[in-house]
């Protein structure tokens, strides 16, 4: 009989119930009774609307009730000489102790040991025997439904349906986020992270989460020293992701982690200092202890204000369309941090760039130019790193108010693209970009005047 025929739905709810009845006169066994409460008929709530899943969550309860009836109508049919004798069952290990031929290897058998070995006589490898029930009797004619109602396979018994709900829904539905949303791999291992600290420090399925488990993902980050704003990250991203299953009917319960990040969770964000135009000087004053690949990195993020990680993702050059202009493109943090940076004179670049501008990687060089940054200022202090470099760009930008205040802000990704945008080339064309770049010096030259 198939597990679903067991299943109704409950009066007044969408849920399906479990319904066993034992035949009268039935009598139970110790494990029997301990599982059906001694009633011989037997409700239970799945609570759950979805069939495959009470399939699921049924499985085990049928199985026994399956088993008890088969053992209680063998032991008390009629006795009768020409009939073979009922099946007597007993649980033990699955291959019997000894020298045995098992999947076409010779093997010893040892209790829950089992020994595997070579043509040659060489041990090769060491399974356990596993536990099964035996029938030990003559052959019945019913001896293949014994064999059946006796084996209970969870994965061939789990509905095809239920399977990835029940293994990994949860996990789905940050990777079908993660997916479709094409998530660059850095946001990606942000939001596996979090998501992997909340199942191991909070563990609540996501049908059964509530804001209170938000709040707790919060605070547990929070107290790993973490700023506010890399709390609101990490877990905007679990809130993003439910959204988005939301949206896509792959959810149905409420969104646990929306607006669950308060003014305590975590420290303030320290306002990064930029660097004065003395701080340029000494680091301009400094700058051949640098390699001259790090030279012209650092001349270049000076310069145009590019985050570091940009700078070092640039292979390609291409050419304005009318003006000739040089630019690259850069920005994978977010949509508006996609955009063009011309390429000033006299940073030192390749006349023409056709592969990796700057070997290596972020971290690697970031230490770099930090420890040179450091090494440079005699008064420098926690702060002033190689992002403080982006920091006085735009702060230059604002001062010497070349160009519109929408085109600064595109220069260093911080405004949202407008329509125009997404025609032909992006953003502002370059030659109203490119005197921005020219009017920042980096040399620590800079002295403001009403002409700028």
């Amino acid at each position: 009989m198939a597990a679903g025929t067991y299943l109704t739905k409950r009066k007044r709810s969408q849920h399906w119930q479990l319904e066993l009845r034992f035949p009268t006169g039935f009598e139970f066994d110790m494990l029997t009774y301990g599982m059906f409460e001694g009633k011989r008929h037997f409700i239970k709530s799945m609570k759950t609307p979805d069939r495959a899943e009470a399939e699921f969550r049924a499985a085990e309860h049928i199985h026994h009730f399956r088993l008890a009836v088969y053992r209680w109508r063998q032991l008390t049919r009629p006795t009768d000489p020409a009939r073979p004798q009922p099946l007597s069952f007993s649980k033990g290990r699955k291959h019997p102790d000894g020298l045995q031929q098992i999947d076409g290897m010779q093997a010893v058998v040892v209790g829950p040991v089992i020994t595997f070995y070579g043509p040659t006589g060489q041990p090769m490898k060491i399974e356990e025997n596993p536990l099964a029930w035996r029938t030990s009797a003559p052959m019945v004619e019913d001896a293949e439904t014994a064999a059946s109602v006796l084996y209970l396979d969870r994965e061939a018994d789990l509905p095809t349906k239920f399977k990835p709900k029940r293994r990994n829904g949860d996990d789905a539905i940050i990777e079908a986020y993660i997916k479709d949303k094409a998530l660059q791999p850095r946001i990606a291992d942000d939001a596996r992270s979090a998501w992997a600290i909340y199942k191991e420090k909070v563990g609540t399925p996501l049908s059964r989460a509530t804001r209170k488990d938000g709040k707790e993902l919060a605070r547990m980050l929070a107290e790993t020293g973490a700023a506010r704003a890399t709390v609101q990250k990490k877990v905007g991203w679990l809130s993003a992701a439910i959204t988005h299953a939301i949206a896509e009917d792959q959810f149905a319960g409420v969104n646990p982690f929306s607006k669950v990040v308060t003014k305590v969770s975590g420290r303030a964000e320290e306002k990064r200092p930029p660097l004065s135009e003395a701080h340029m000087a000494q680091c301009w004053a400094n700058l051949h202890r640098l390699s001259s690949s790090d030279q012209v990195l650092w001349k270049f993020l000076a310069k145009t204000g590019a985050r570091l990680g940009e700078a070092i993702s640039i292979t390609r050059e291409f050419e304005e369309r009318g003006t000739g202009i040089r630019f690259v493109t850069v920005g994978t943090k977010t949509d508006a941090s996609h955009r063009n940076i011309p390429i000033p004179d006299g940073l030192g670049l390749p006349a023409k760039i056709t592969g990796v501008l700057f070997p290596g990687g972020a971290s690697a060089a970031s230490k770099r130019l930090n420890r040179f940054i450091k090494a440079s200022i005699p008064d420098w202090c926690p702060g002033l790193v190689v992002h403080s470099l982006r920091h006085r760009a735009i702060d230059v930008f604002r001062l010497v108010g070349k160009g519109d205040p929408y085109f600064r802000r595109r220069l260093v990704g911080h405004a949202a693209q407008d329509v125009h945008d997404a025609y032909g080339a992006s953003g502002p064309p370059m030659y109203l970009l490119l005197p921005m770049i020219d009017a920042n010096p980096i040399d620590g030259s800079l002295v403001w005047s009403p002409d700028m």
